[in-house]
């Protein structure tokens, strides 16, 4: 856990949003998880559960599951295992659950 003064911790969040939403090299986006993981746990874990749920249901729009898997894309460190398994999975169509509309 990167230890972060209470007095900046927002400012450490609100930049850690903005780095996931620009275009950064990896080693920053990968820190930039790693701050909104140990200071914002209940946030992303309910965010990314949900966009893991999008992208999984082939029920769902095929823009809003390729919306939902570019966000676990841009959203998961490169050093995640288990979320670079899921990602191959998801690819591969071997996560899909329900049958298109």
């Amino acid at each position: 856990m990167i230890a972060i003064p209470a007095s900046d911790r927002a400012f450490a969040l609100r930049r850690s949003r903005l780095i996931m939403n620009g275009s950064h090299p990896v080693e920053v986006r990968d820190q930039a998880i790693k701050v909104l993981w140990d200071y914002d746990p209940r946030y992303v874990k309910n965010t990314y559960a949900e966009h893991l749920t999008l992208a999984c249901d082939a029920r769902a729009p095929a823009l809003v599951r390729a919306s939902a898997i570019d966000w676990l894309i841009a959203h998961t460190a490169s050093t995640d295992q288990l979320g670079q398994r899921r990602l191959d999975l998801i690819r591969a169509g071997l996560m899909t659950v329900g049958e298109p509309d």
